[in-house]
């Protein structure tokens, strides 16, 4: 009985010094970086409908709420717009999250349309008229999606 309690004892000692170790070496920007693939997520989405209809329907809720969302990504990368480290972690989120579909060669140029879509950041969770804001964000969503 002894025995199993000393070895359940190193058993979670080594458990917290594995995740001590592991959440150190990952904590750099992972916030960036689960934000990033969320968006590529998004993107993705949007980038599917948008290829198959040739448009996006702003009636469909769920276009809607991946707008809206999108407009929580243009107001972290604009919080962030001086922090390369973070830009950096957020592109590497945004090209796994994406499925192949956004690239090193052209994530930079995502970010920075991205940024440059500020009828995203008139888009929060607490405005009314979210889907009015969506609908307008979509002119600017279209030409990003038919570059990728």
């Amino acid at each position: 009985m002894k025995k199993i309690s000393i070895i359940i004892s190193s058993f979670i000692t080594l458990l917290f010094i594995s995740c001590g170790t592991t959440s150190n070496v990952s904590n750099g920007n992972s916030a960036a970086s689960q934000a990033g693939s969320s968006c590529g997520q998004v993107l993705a989405s949007l980038h599917s409908q948008y290829k198959s209809s040739g448009k996006l329907d702003m009636t469909n809720s769920t276009t809607l709420l991946n707008v809206v969302e999108l407009g929580t990504y243009y107001t972290a990368l604009k919080s962030h717009s001086s922090d390369a480290s973070y830009k950096t972690s957020f592109a590497t989120g945004l090209i796994s999250g994406s499925s192949g579909l956004i690239t090193n060669s052209n994530s930079s140029s995502i970010i920075n349309t991205l940024m440059s879509l500020s009828s995203l950041g008139s888009i929060t969770k607490t405005t009314p008229g979210n889907a009015i804001e969506a609908v307008n964000a979509a002119s600017g969503l279209v030409s990003l999606l038919k570059n990728l």
